[in-house]
């Protein structure tokens, strides 16, 4: 969940600023300037805009399939260990 959270943090701007120059083909020379309009434009908190609904989605759902994995590769090795 914390990784997640960090990665979150770190991929979400840029994830931000190519939806941006996707959707406005030409607007920008590319992704530093596409950056920069922006932050200059709507300021430097847009480029976390729906930060939390995002950490609400995917942290739990990151936390489950890590559970699941460790769950079902400790029960592998116990069989694995039972022959």
């Amino acid at each position: 969940g914390i990784a997640e959270f960090i990665g979150l943090l770190v991929f979400m701007p840029g994830e931000l600023v190519k939806m941006r120059m996707m959707g406005n083909p030409g607007l920008y020379s590319g992704f530093l300037d596409a950056s920069r309009q922006i932050v200059a434009t709507s300021g430097a908190g847009t480029l976390y805009r729906g930060f939390k609904v995002t950490c609400l989605r995917d942290v739990p759902y990151t936390a489950m399939t890590f559970l699941l994995f460790e769950s079902v590769r400790a029960s592998l090795a116990a069989r694995r260990v039972g022959r």
